[in-house]
């Protein structure tokens, strides 16, 4: 719970702008709402409150390379301030959430923000089930089947064999385990990143992420420190992959089949949707994982901002390139090309059977698991959560 503060009235900033303060130390909510610095003349009696559980903050604070919060003796404070509101810009731009001037009392409640425990630990256990569904299948909601087939990077097979070893753990063998899997990260984080292709930023991502999904949320004290430690690296990497990508990849933003040539083959198209389409789903993990992590620990987080991603489960699932075209090229069929902040929308746009897994789970995180289980009619593994 917050702390209000004692001594001073008001933070600077609403005092300047002669609105009511809610007096949270260290940031006020109409700071958070405004992505305003927060200041106060006179500290707390207490020093160690937080903010509400249910906080807005459109970016993200990337740390730069040379961080000191990616060397292995940086604190674990280090962690928990990756979500602060400066520095560079989410890809959705601030304004667009900007809160109503009329009105000095909206609050991030009012937007429907807050997500329940049980919706939080719904999500950490699909995401981990994701990583077993990898060793099955070969693939997961975020990485495509089709990614890798041709050249299987260093860092993804050392990912995938340490999600095995993870999954075959016993008491007698967990700690040699773990050494293993933070030896696959030293060797990950020490590689020598150079000038990287979209390609290359995108293996090194999903390796770390598959890596922190597993160990973020083990119940080994060890594991949730030393992963917690690279959250800051995870958000880096992430958003250099998305520049990258960005620059590279002209159909990133968009969904269109008109922004392919028509010399390419389809399997060339079907290739470069795929390239493109895991770029947006492993962002939106990243990011969302990050903050259902920091959310679950201290009662808040930052909110990421959002892309858009395709959310057809015959797309995603599709297994050659003759069945990924037909529905993507075909007009009659729903439009599942979807913002996360619209993501509600896909309740009237189709069934949820035409939704893939990584759509229901954005739609579980956005909306809550209740009303996401009442579209789906899919009973859901609640009991085991309580």
């Amino acid at each position: 719970m917050s702390t209000p503060i004692t001594r001073a009235k008001a933070c600077k900033s609403c005092i300047k702008a002669k609105r009511r303060c809610t007096r949270e130390y260290p940031i006020c909510k109409r700071c958070i709402t405004k992505q305003l610095n927060c200041h106060y003349d006179r500290l707390p009696n207490r020093s160690t409150a937080f903010p509400p559980k249910s906080t807005s903050q459109a970016s993200l604070n990337t740390p730069s390379a040379t961080d000191e919060s990616h060397s292995p003796n940086a604190s674990l404070a280090s962690a928990t301030e990756i979500l602060q509101p400066q520095n560079i810009p989410s890809i959705i731009p601030l304004e667009a959430f900007t809160l109503p001037d009329q009105d000095p009392f909206f609050t991030p409640e009012d937007l429907g923000l807050a997500i329940s425990h049980v919706t939080l630990k719904f999500y950490v256990r699909e995401i981990r089930s994701w990583a077993e569904q990898w060793i099955a299948q070969g693939r997961t909601p975020f990485i495509h089947s089709h990614l890798y087939h041709s050249h299987l990077p260093a860092c993804i097979q050392d990912a995938y064999s340490g999600c095995t070893l993870y999954f075959a753990k016993n008491e007698r063998n967990e700690d040699m385990t773990f050494q293993i899997l933070e030896g696959h990260v030293e060797r990950l984080v020490r590689a020598d990143a150079g000038e990287m292709s979209v390609h290359q930023h995108l293996a090194r991502v999903q390796a770390l992420l598959v890596s922190l999904i597993l160990r973020l949320f083990d119940g080994d004290i060890r594991q949730r420190a030393m992963a917690e430690l690279q959250l800051p690296r995870l958000e880096s990497w992430t958003s250099d992959m998305w520049n990258a990508a960005l620059a590279t990849l002209p159909g990133l933003q968009s969904d269109s089949a008109s922004q392919y040539s028509i010399s390419n083959s389809i399997e060339e198209e079907w290739r470069d949707w795929a390239l493109q389409e895991s770029v947006r789903r492993t962002w939106l993990t990243s990011s969302i994982t990050a903050c259902v992590y920091l959310t679950m620990k201290q009662g808040w987080s930052g909110c990421p901002g959002g892309v858009k991603f395709n959310a057809q489960r015959a797309l995603w699932e599709a297994e050659s390139s003759w069945q990924w075209a037909r529905p993507f090229k075909d007009t009659q069929k729903a439009n599942l090309w979807i913002d996360t902040w619209d993501i509600a929308s896909l309740m009237e746009r189709c069934g949820a059977e035409e939704v893939d897994a990584f759509g229901r789970l954005i739609l579980v995180i956005s909306i809550g698991l209740e009303k996401a289980e009442a579209w789906t009619g899919v009973e859901s593994r609640r009991k085991a959560l309580h």
